[in-house]
């Protein structure tokens, strides 16, 4: 389910008119993970198809990066396969989360 980068990343009032809201307003993730009981977004989740080694899309890409790292929001990469594993998807999503909290640990 696509989900608006809006429903996830705040972006000050007076952005909204400035290339930055623009571009926000236009993206979507593929998926969003929350905490069952808060609600909490915990990542969001990016499918990487082919069209994602094309130049346009990789300055996507970096922009999305960008602005998933100033929000403070996790952003996990997941190539597109044919069939998915859900052993693999796991394995996939803690290593990212695991990754994210070492990389807090030396921020810190």
């Amino acid at each position: 389910v696509q989900v608006p980068m809006t429903s996830v990343l705040k972006v000050p009032d007076d952005q909204w008119d400035k290339a930055t809201g623009r571009r926000i307003r236009l993206k979507r993730f593929d998926f969003v993970l929350a905490s069952p009981k808060t609600f909490r977004i915990k990542a969001v989740i990016e499918l990487d198809d082919r069209s994602h080694e094309l130049r346009h899309r990789q300055n996507r890409d970096r922009f999305v990066e960008q602005a998933c790292e100033v929000a403070g929001v996790l952003l996990i990469r997941i190539p597109v396969y044919r069939q998915y594993d859900p052993k693999l998807i796991r394995r996939i999503i803690n290593r990212a989360f695991h990754e994210h909290r070492e990389s807090q640990k030396v921020r810190s």
